[in-house]
C-alpha cells in the first residue's frame, strides 16, 4: 500500500501520514458507537474497565477522558485494530507481520468545554521495557550505527530475531533457561511472598 517514497520518508523523519486509510461508512461507524458509549457512561459513576472519567463526570452531563482497550468494547473498534489494511500499512515501516503484535489501545477524548489537562510526563522511561523494544532503541540510533542488544523475555524472541535480522543485524548469542529451572525460580518467590504475608 505504501509507495517507496513514503517508506523513505518515514525513515528519514519518523513519522508518516497516510490519508483516506479508514472509509467514510467506517468512520460514520466509529462516531455513532463512540456516541453510543459516551450516552452509556452515564450509569457509571467511577472508572471502570472501559471508561477513564473527568472528575466533572455526572449523569446529567456524561464526560468520558478515555475508552479502555476499545478493541474489546465494541467490533466496529477491533475491525479496524486487525485490518489487514493497518497491518500492510505497518510491514514496510517495522518488519515482517510475523513480527507484528497488537499491545493494547485505548482512546482518548479531549472534548471541548472540559477536557482536562494532561500533566507534563515522560513515557520513554517505560517505553523500552515494552514488546515494542526494537522501535524504541531504533528510535535512539543514528544512521550506520551499532549496538549490543540483551533480550530477558519469554515468547516474542522469535519475532524480535526475524526483525534484526530482516534488517541486517545479527543475532550472536542466545540461552534458554529450562522450565524446570523457571518453575523452580517461580515456586521460590511465591513461597518466598507467602511467608512475608504470614503473621509473626
Amino acid at each position: 500500500m505504501l509507495t517507496p517514497d513514503q517508506v523513505q520518508a518515514y525513515r528519514r523523519d519518523g513519522y508518516l501520514v497516510v490519508e483516506n486509510v479508514l472509509t467514510p461508512r467506517q468512520l460514520d461507524t466509529l462516531h455513532k458507537v463512540i456516541d453510543t458509549l459516551v450516552q452509556a457512561s452515564r450509569e457509571v459513576t467511577d472508572h471502570n474497565q472501559t471508561y477513564d472519567l473527568e472528575p466533572t463526570h455526572s449523569a446529567d452531563e456524561p464526560r468520558v477522558r478515555r475508552i479502555k482497550e476499545p478493541h474489546n468494547v465494541h467490533p466496529a473498534f477491533r475491525e479496524i485494530a486487525f485490518s489487514p489494511k493497518i497491518a500492510e500499512i505497518l510491514t514496510p515501516l517495522i518488519g515482517t507481520t510475523s513480527g507484528i503484535r497488537y499491545q493494547t489501545g485505548k482512546l482518548n477524548m479531549k472534548s471541548a468545554g472540559y477536557g482536562a489537562a494532561v500533566e507534563w510526563h515522560q513515557d520513554w522511561a517505560f517505553y523500552p521495557h515494552t514488546n515494542d523494544d526494537l522501535l524504541a532503541i531504533a528510535g535512539r540510533l543514528g544512521n550506520d550505527t551499532t549496538t549490543l542488544v540483551v533480550v530477558w523475555e519469554n515468547l516474542w524472541a522469535a519475532a524480535f530475531a526475524e526483525a534484526v535480522r530482516d534488517r541486517g543485524g545479527s543475532v550472536i548469542a542466545h540461552d534458554r533457561i529450562a522450565a524446570a529451572d523457571v518453575a523452580a525460580a517461580v515456586a521460590a518467590l511465591d513461597d518466598a511472598a507467602a511467608d512475608e504475608g504470614s503473621p509473626a
